[in-house]
């Protein structure tokens, strides 16, 4: 079946914005007496702040209240919106480029992040690129989040388009795993993650940046 539509993952993907991330939790767990290792910041990457609150603090054999989860969130998303809105924002290489050519083409072009709508807003208005997107899907849009296949999939009903027809493009472990779990190619991308690491969670393909995609690869 032809490829009709692109779904691509925020940070890291279109831009070089995973570590404000992974600094704000940091900050975050240090203030409630965990470390948030760059390893730990690789295993939850895509799978949305409640998770990895939920999920960091049970492997330290602490049960969160629903109400502790969501003050937590509420915290590091204070500490990350101050880093995106204080510090230089980039995009990976050649993917406006590359978005412009796919438009051309006809493609349809979607977003599916597991960061906020108001964040992924910003971030993409910071790098010029927020007219590029037909719609965007979020974590809360969805009952689970990557490595689960629903954000992927409700992107694709968005678009009216099959899974088969669309390419997912992302940059970590749980996005590949759940761009292949909702039955999509997946491209990942090098700029957070190793080769290996995404070819093991099973992308089709792997490249530097957006300069190194052939045409012949989106069809």
């Amino acid at each position: 079946m032809a490829i009709k539509g692109l779904i691509f993952d925020l940070d890291g993907t279109v831009a070089l914005s995973q570590h404000f991330h992974a600094q704000a939790f940091g900050e975050v767990f240090k203030h409630h007496g965990l470390i948030f290792t760059p390893q730990d910041d690789a295993r939850y990457t895509g799978t949305g702040a409640h998770h990895t609150f939920q999920e960091f603090f049970k492997e330290h054999g602490i049960t969160l209240t629903q109400e502790q989860i969501e003050q937590y969130y509420q915290e590091k998303k204070a500490v990350y919106e101050e880093l995106i809105k204080k510090s230089p924002m980039e995009s990976v290489p050649g993917v406006k480029k590359f978005l412009e050519e796919q438009q051309k083409r006809g493609m349809k072009i979607s977003m599916a992040t597991g960061n906020s709508l108001e964040a992924t807003k910003f971030i993409l208005k910071e790098i010029r690129l927020e007219n590029y997107f037909e719609h965007i899907t979020t974590n809360k849009d969805v009952a689970n989040p990557k490595p689960a296949p629903d954000i992927f999939l409700k992107a694709a009903q968005k678009m009216g388009l099959q899974p088969e027809e669309c390419i997912v493009f992302e940059d970590a472990v749980n996005g590949v795993k759940a761009a292949k779990s909702a039955g999509m190619n997946c491209i990942g991308l090098e700029t957070t993650t190793p080769k290996e690491k995404l070819l093991g969670a099973g992308a089709d393909m792997i490249v530097k940046d957006y300069t190194s995609i052939e045409e012949s690869s989106i069809s």
